[in-house]
């Protein structure tokens, strides 16, 4: 679907009095689909490590709000977290779970981490840190707030990061990767791949035990972001990034108007209501052809669990 119908479609959607929260949503992707939310009126919340951005969000957001005069102007919220440790993922379920109250959430839209640098370094927790944040503190958001228990979220839960990639073979046995970290450093293709897989089968799992909430894997395809300068990428890809996204990438702001259609506009949540997987432009799309082997769900799931719980074990 062109992006220009898509934000056609948007134009007229209103959603005052709804509250969205937004990990990771201090820069890049996360801060375009914070500002598409508050300009259709929602009170937005964002989670994030730095507190100087996220001053300067807030602000925008408020900014966004005063202008668009869509009912009341609501509050809008940072909640300082590092998601690259379980813990901290863990107290900001708890955290947006109290605030929240009875009313909830209306929805929860993940995008912290990003791709990895071919490095394998631990948390404090003994996790390694890009997994831990790109894709354990999504499962631990995703199932605390929406699956365990009392659902905080009423009805929709977004993950970007990009489904069915298969640039590699995962084995699913070493999920951690330890075993090819011993072997060298993992490759950036297979942890993109294993990342990939894990979101899906996750997201899957969710919408089979929570069908009263929407649950969807979007991919963001090119966004003209910093990615190429923050995230401490091999020399060589970072210069390519800094060559192909200004000319191939969308702004994150033009992006935004594919996470807020698939969950705020009532003809892409009609859409969305079976579908999981979706690609940068709204088209449906598939995962990881590997998940038809329920051996390799139960697989993940139960490594999955096992992180959660072990970490809570701690707290």
């Amino acid at each position: 679907m062109k992006r220009s119908v898509i934000s056609e479609r948007n134009t007229s959607i209103t959603i005052p009095g709804e509250r969205v929260v937004v990990a990771g949503g201090t820069q890049g992707i996360g801060e375009g689909i914070a500002c598409r939310f508050a300009q259709a009126g929602a009170e937005v919340w964002i989670v994030g490590r730095n507190e100087s951005k996220a001053n300067a969000v807030l602000a925008r957001l408020k900014e966004i709000s005063k202008e668009n005069k869509i009912g009341a102007a609501p509050e809008h919220h940072f909640i300082k977290a590092d998601l690259s440790l379980l813990a901290e993922a863990t107290r900001v379920a708890q955290d947006i779970r109290t605030r929240s109250g009875p009313r909830g959430i209306d929805y929860l839209v993940m995008c912290q981490g990003g791709p990895p640098n071919g490095t394998y370094v631990l948390t404090s927790e003994g996790i390694e840190q890009h997994f831990a944040v790109q894709v354990l503190s999504r499962f631990v958001l995703g199932y605390k707030l929406a699956v365990d228990s009392d659902p905080v979220v009423k009805r929709g839960v977004m993950s970007v990061m990009g489904p069915g990639v298969t640039f590699s073979t995962v084995d699913y046995d070493d999920i951690d990767m330890e075993k090819a970290n011993k072997k060298g450093a993992p490759g950036i293709l297979s942890s993109v791949s294993r990342d990939s897989v894990v979101i899906d089968m996750f997201t899957e799992e969710f919408a089979r035990r929570t069908p009263s909430v929407m649950f969807t894997h979007v991919s963001p395809g090119a966004v003209k972001t910093n990615v190429a300068s923050n995230s401490s990428l091999p020399w060589y890809l970072s210069a390519v990034l800094k060559v192909v996204l200004p000319i191939m990438g969308q702004t994150p702001a033009s992006y935004a108007e594919v996470p807020f259609y698939l969950l705020a506009n009532p003809v892409g949540r009609a859409a969305t209501s079976s579908v999981c997987f979706w690609n940068e432009n709204a088209v449906e799309t598939a995962a990881n052809p590997a998940l038809q082997d329920e051996g390799i769900k139960t697989a993940i799931w139960e490594h999955m669990m096992e992180k959660m719980k072990t970490v809570a074990a701690n707290i």
